[in-house]
């Protein structure tokens, strides 16, 4: 196994176990744990069209494609658990053959070349290759086919609450290969690696995306735990710092 490979198998690993703590989280209509451009048409028009989630998590947001008019609807991800818990959500429409869901990291290539629009939601930023993620997207789409993504904004994970500041804890420039989080959100751990802004369009560059549009979108909706200042995802933070 290659040190991506054993990277990917302690973030399956990690996922495989915390998944039914974010069932239902960072779903459609919400493109962030804020419920970032809930009110924006991201996707557009879906009404019979071909649509694959990478990193489709508990199924939610394929119902949702589902209710807007897909034909059919494609679920990615490597986790077992998060792979169940779509099935349990969506049995009806993958009896009937409109939902198929398949458990693969994204890095792996699949054999897809009609596919009208993907999308994924908080999902990319865990890849171990982003290299080979997007060019895989990109062989997937038709020609004219578009990927809406989203992800957690680069200079979040740098700041941190301090006696009542906030501050920045690491050079935003800091693009560590690997940064192993222990117990990360009650698992064993996971890897985790922040990219700025700028190594992302290269890698969309590279796969040979056009960007049309790039949003910094501000909070929507913000839970109760938020209003402590102390939290990762707080109120003041939030207020202050794209997510």
């Amino acid at each position: 196994m290659t040190p991506a490979d054993d990277e990917l198998a302690i973030n399956q690993r990690a996922w495989d176990v915390v998944a039914p703590k974010y069932a239902g989280g960072c779903a459609l209509p919400n493109w962030g744990p804020f419920g970032e451009c809930r009110g924006l048409d991201l996707l557009g028009p879906l009404k019979g069209a071909a649509v694959m989630e990478v990193g489709c998590g508990s199924g939610h947001s394929i119902a949702r494609v589902i209710q807007l008019g897909a034909a059919r609807v494609y679920g990615i991800d490597f986790s077992t658990t998060q792979i169940a818990l779509a099935t349990e959500l969506n049995r009806a429409q993958i009896d009937a053959g409109r939902v198929h869901l398949i458990q693969a990291p994204m890095e792996q290539p699949l054999d897809f070349r009609d596919i009208d629009v993907i999308f994924s939601i908080q999902a990319l930023g865990w890849t171990r290759d982003p290299a080979a993620t997007f060019c895989n997207l990109a062989s997937y789409l038709k020609a004219g086919g578009r990927l809406v993504w989203s992800w957690g904004h680069p200079l979040f994970d740098k700041i941190l609450y301090d006696d009542g500041k906030l501050v920045l804890r690491d050079s935003y420039f800091n693009q560590k290969q690997s940064q192993f989080t222990g117990r990360w959100s009650g698992s064993d751990g996971a890897i985790i690696q922040t990219r700025t802004i700028a190594t992302w369009f290269r890698y969309l560059k590279g796969a040979g995306f056009t960007v049309r549009e790039f949003l910094e979108p501000e909070a929507e909706t913000l839970p109760d735990s938020a209003h402590d200042p102390s939290r990762y995802y707080s109120e003041v933070k939030v207020g202050a710092v794209p997510c």
